[in-house]
């Protein structure tokens, strides 16, 4: 199957094929001209080399023919599957004799249906199986799938099937047992007729969800076939049915089949017959009973499944409520599929094994829990937000009484204090017996730096660009003595604001200065402008004013006569999930009228652009406001501000939202007066070092060279002061590296 952004024309600008390799995370394109035939490949790792290649051309001039690989692994269709290396080889481009593009085959055994990714490391996609429990009313079908679309589900199934050809002809009465008589019955009594199933699938792909449906028989593969459904369902009962699952494979669609009521030796073969027509396909763990007793679900089956195929394995459920389906996600099921009802009581077995919309609703949100929670198998590694409870809440090793630069460290001289931002309890054995090359007062915590010889020599660079760093009142001096930097950014708290610069800095000349205003006031008051709460509001509003007069003082004590960007995190923010669009529309307004009533004659009001999921004081929270180019360009147009961006932010809510990074920076470049630079990773890892995250840092530097030129830089590394700043000093030399 292909997927739009799995393809790019060959005469399309380098930088719009690695926004493709950057969305669809398979780290791939396949390009093509304009008749659809394949002329290479794009990999993340050659658009690297390109830029290495050609670094003295812009990444926005070189062109995706210029820089494809052409010596690439195919397939024709009409071939036979051949070996081929998965371990050096992810993909295959499969090819009609004229090399025209029909479809890529994921060796890892991943596929997609329409747009959603379907892997072993894949989000769960959510299929509401609606069957026959319209109960052959059409309206009630359009409102299952209405239901499924408010619960969140990924996919509306349904079924179709010809009775006329279906079953056995009745020869005489009695002819058939008592099951299959009323189950023949029923579906005689329910069907809906093929032109209503074919306006459901459009119904259903206009509600943003994807169709599927199940061929019961041949003829109805054959209207299915014209309807171009994304992917077809296989039925317990036809698991068997190679016949049919064979016409099935020859549609070039991926296949998802249930497993119930079958020996496992009948798996093995129905994996050997997928396999060896090279089908794209998943498995599903069923038992098709209706409703399943609990002890008869045996979930550890997923992992005998898994242990038989490559491919994704998922569970098709019909027991009552919704744990054991939450559960087999955790198992390692990637597609859940459960049947959904309006009514458990109508006539018919499978509204007994459904779940009704508030049920079908409370799964998902379960089965989305899981999934966030599982991670991954990889060695253990501190999160963002842990990093900085451990510097809050940890110790380190500190002065017990005053020691006099010369003295050797002993056990004796040393206690424990918190925060732990200094040396920490388990490296003492590698400071016992040095000697303190400065004093360090009692109660004071041990640094590396008070046991190194020598002065740390300042780094001296140049860019086009004015490059900073963040600091606070007491340690401006010793962050300035790192490099050269152009500028500093005074990120304030709530106790800064009535603090007497002078006393810090006596009257000082500076060409440029930010300053980050306060995020948390006194009793617990996060900013928020946004504030639906008149009175929360207006005590930040407050807030502010103090803030806006405390940057007055500071402009003076550097002799400043120029606006200081005030950067402001605007507020907006939800604790429980993301505002409706009702809650969102009030907020905003709310944000554009307290905008409007701080005195801007002084400053130069920046808000900070947002991720999905901030980390502010008290723990994560969902973000509503200044996150889409969309959000961020309306806040500009109506209050007529201006904007930080902050990359890492940005990434997250392009990695969450699904917009283009890059062509969010190039179309809010015109409302961007300062840049916080940090990497990121996912939706919810912030403030990581450059290079360690999801930012494309080549790509990067050529849109802040053409659409940021002169616009100030922060490296916003969190925690980047601790070891004297030795995290400042990293990411300021990988951008130099990356934007010379």
């Amino acid at each position: 199957m292909i997927i739009k952004n799995q393809i790019i024309n060959t005469d399309a600008p380098l930088l719009d094929a690695l926004n493709k390799i950057e969305f669809n995370a398979d780290g791939f394109v396949v390009c093509v001209n304009h008749l659809n035939q394949c002329e290479g490949i794009l990999t993340d790792g050659d658009v690297r080399r390109a830029l290495i290649l050609n670094c003295d051309n812009p990444i926005n001039q070189l062109t995706v023919a210029k820089v494809m690989n052409k010596k690439f692994h195919f397939r024709f269709i009409d071939e036979k599957p051949n070996m081929v290396d998965k371990n050096k080889i992810k993909f295959l481009p499969i090819l009609d004799r004229n090399k025209r593009l029909v479809k890529i085959d994921m060796l890892d055994g991943s596929f997609w249906v329409g747009d959603r990714l379907i892997s072993d490391s894949s989000a769960p996609f959510v299929i509401g199986e609606i069957g026959n429990n319209h109960n052959g009313d059409f309206e009630l079908a359009k409102e299952l799938v209405l239901a499924l679309r408010d619960a969140g589900a990924n996919s509306a199934k349904f079924q179709m099937r010809n009775m006329e050809t279906l079953y056995a002809k009745n020869f005489g009465s009695g002819y058939d047992d008592l099951a299959t008589e009323y189950t023949k019955d029923l579906l005689s009594k329910f069907q809906l007729s093929n032109k209503q199933l074919l306006y459901l699938f459009e119904f259903t792909r206009d509600l943003g969800m994807i169709p599927i449906c199940t061929p019961w028989d041949e003829e109805s593969l054959e209207v299915l076939y014209n309807a171009d459904l994304p992917a077809y369902k296989i039925a317990s009962a036809d698991m068997n049915n190679h016949q049919l699952i064979a016409k099935v494979i020859n549609t070039n669609k991926p296949l998802i089949c249930s497993t119930g009521m079958s020996l496992e030796r009948e798996v093995i073969e129905l994996v050997d017959f997928l396999d060896a027509s090279h089908a794209e396909y998943a498995l599903l763990h069923c038992n098709s009973t209706y409703p399943t007793p609990f002890t008869h679900v045996n979930l550890e089956y997923l992992k005998r499944l898994k242990s038989l195929t490559s491919a994704p394995i998922g569970y098709s459920g019909h027991e009552r409520d919704i744990f054991v389906s939450v559960a087999a996600c955790a198992l390692g099921a990637r597609i859940i599929e459960r049947h959904i009802t309006m009514d458990p009581n109508m006539e018919g077995a499978d509204h007994k094994a459904s779940l009704v919309p508030s049920e079908f609703k409370r799964m998902i949100e379960g089965i989305g829990q899981i999934d966030q929670a599982l991670g991954s198998k990889n060695p253990r590694v501190m999160s963002q937000a842990e990093m900085l409870n451990r510097h809050n809440l940890s110790k380190s090793l500190a002065a017990k009484v005053d020691i006099k630069a010369g003295q050797q460290l002993h056990r004796d001289l040393i206690t424990l204090r918190s925060p732990g931002t200094g040396i920490k309890p388990t490296d003492v054995d590698k400071y016992l017996g040095k000697k303190v090359r400065s004093d360090i007062f009692e109660g004071s915590l041990l640094l590396p730096k008070h046991f190194k010889k020598g002065v740390h020599n300042k780094v001296s660079f140049q860019t086009e660009n004015n490059i900073g760093i963040p600091v606070r009142y007491h340690d401006y001096l010793e962050m300035s003595e790192l490099a050269e930097f152009n500028f500093y950014e005074f990120h304030l708290t709530y106790k800064d604001i009535d603090l007497d610069p002078e006393k810090f800095f006596n009257p000082q000349k500076a060409s440029y200065l930010t300053i980050h205003a306060p995020e948390l006031f006194e009793n617990d008051h996060l900013m928020n402008l946004a504030s639906v709460n008149i009175a929360y509001r207006e005590k930040s509003i407050d807030h502010y004013k103090r803030t806006i007069d405390a940057v007055v003082k500071l402009k003076e004590t550097f002799g400043l006569k120029k606006k200081v960007p005030l950067i402001v995190n605007c507020g907006g923010f939800s604790k429980k999930g993301f505002m409706n669009d009702y809650e969102k529309n009030i907020a905003t307004e709310a944000l554009y009228s307290s905008v409007n009533r701080l005195d801007k004659s002084e400053i130069i009001f920046c808000a900070q652009t947002m991720p999905p999921f901030p980390w502010h004081f008290g723990g994560q929270q969902f973000h509503n406001l200044m996150r889409t180019p969309e959000e961020i360009n309306a806040f500009c147009e109506v209050t007529d501000q201006h904007v930080c961006l902050d990359t890492s932010h940005t990434m997250m809510s392009a990695k969450y939202f699904g917009f283009s990074f890059f062509d969010c920076l190039k179309n809010i470049s015109s409302s961007v007066k300062h840049i916080h630079l940090a990497d990121s990773k996912g939706v919810d890892e912030e403030g990581v070092l450059l290079g360690q995250g999801d930012l494309q840092l080549n790509a990067l530097s050529e849109v802040i060279q053409s659409h940021y030129k002169n616009t100030p830089i922060i490296l916003e590394t969190w925690q980047g002061h601790l070891n004297q700043g030795e995290n400042f000093l990293k990411d300021l030399n990988t951008w130099l590296t990356v934007a010379s």
